[in-house]
């Protein structure tokens, strides 16, 4: 029963222009629901990991102790104090994280085959057009400069020790 319900590959049905404007809405959504979720699920592993490793290492140290001493409540504790610490690391590998889509985009994009910029780019390397690996390239460094710029700017509102100015 639920063949057909969210389809594996392309990003519209065979009939998407016999639908009406509505229906074409909703095909496209349904076609790109499992690349998204696949993308988003990729993703949240490696960052659940960093976040708990740090919050492990955070609920250790004296200050939470102290805390939990004085008779905060234990949520207050984690998440006004512990939290706030173990956030940090995860903020600033963000800035790393806007490139990288783009990598795992295309081995997406090449299951399902959806068309966009990761395919675009492993065909280009396959037939060997340099001009379009160069563009490519181009724009994963600029992605990588602004990721870590915005990182930057995150970290400094996550982290009061941290300051903008020179």
């Amino acid at each position: 029963w639920l063949n057909g319900l969210l389809p594996i590959a392309g990003r519209t049905s065979q009939n998407h222009s016999e639908m009406s404007r509505l229906h074409q809405m909703l095909d496209v959504l349904k076609h790109m629901l499992l690349p998204a979720l696949v993308a988003i699920l990729g993703g949240i592993g490696g960052l659940q990991r960093v976040v708990r490793g740090t919050m492990l290492e955070e609920r250790r140290k004296l200050y939470v102790t102290t805390a939990m001493a004085k008779g905060l409540p234990p949520g207050k504790v984690l998440f006004k104090h512990a939290l706030r610490n173990a956030i940090i690391p995860f903020v600033a590998s963000a800035g790393s994280m806007l490139p990288a889509m783009i990598g795992g985009s295309a081995f997406i994009e090449i299951i399902f085959e959806y068309p966009g910029i990761g395919r675009q780019m492993y065909d280009s390397v396959m037939t060997y057009d340099v001009p379009v690996v160069m563009a490519n390239t181009l724009i994963v460094g600029l992605l990588l400069v602004i990721g870590n710029l915005l990182s930057d700017f995150a970290l400094a509102w996550v982290d009061p020790r941290i300051s903008l100015e020179a």
